[in-house]
């Protein structure tokens, strides 16, 4: 041991354990603010998808492979890696659901906005290719950046 209480020789100190739990929860909280900016690229991905999707005649190559399908598979793919990324980046460890379920939710909107748009059509095939790709996103975003090193904040 050395001079300082509790500290033990070699090893950093903890001094976010030797706080009141209420401490501890307000200095690991950020803001409300800064949470709500970490899901603006994801908002802004969002709105995007709904704009392409209101829009009547969009170009698109005249094939019989499924490249439609393949086309909501990426862009819901990248709702869904920032989406992740804007859960990870808020620090909201419990509250996962929150932002997948909102991402969720722009794939039925945006399809059912297609219903009354003209020379569009809302088909579920685009619907489970919007899902799978905001799960997939989401999944991987998350899954990769715990694979990343934790960097430590205590000072020796």
């Amino acid at each position: 041991m050395s001079g300082r209480r509790g500290a033990l020789v070699g090893l950093p100190r903890l001094r976010h354990l030797t706080r009141s739990p209420t401490t501890v929860r307000r200095a690991c909280a950020a803001p409300r603010a800064v949470r709500a900016r970490a899901y603006v690229p994801g908002v802004a991905w969002a709105l995007l998808l709904l704009a392409l999707g209101s829009w009547s005649g969009a170009p698109g190559p005249r094939t019989d492979l499924p490249l439609d399908k393949a086309a909501h598979l990426a862009l819901y793919g990248v709702l869904g890696v920032l989406t992740g990324l804007g859960w990870l980046w808020a620090n909201w460890p419990r509250r996962a659901l929150i932002p997948l379920c909102l991402a969720l939710l722009v794939g039925p909107m945006d399809e059912l906005n297609q219903r009354s748009v003209p020379e569009r059509s809302a088909e579920w095939g685009d619907l489970v290719a919007d899902t799978t790709g905001v799960l997939a996103g989401f999944a991987l975003s998350v899954r990769r950046r715990r694979r990343l090193p934790i960097a430590d904040d205590h000072d020796d």
